[in-house]
């Protein structure tokens, strides 16, 4: 399975309904969402590596 059409496990359950996984940088390993509201993009940032 592409890693983009897993971007919803990858994700914290109570965000994977509000974004989506849209472009994949194998280069860096980054795999990049866009969230459907901002708030769930700043949860996202919240929820991100540290």
């Amino acid at each position: 399975m592409p890693v983009q059409q897993r971007g919803r496990t990858l994700v914290p359950p109570e965000l994977a309904d509000h974004v989506r996984a849209v472009a994949f940088d194998a280069d860096a390993g980054r795999l990049e969402f866009v969230p459907d509201a901002p708030s769930c993009g700043k949860k996202l940032r919240w929820s991100g590596p540290k």
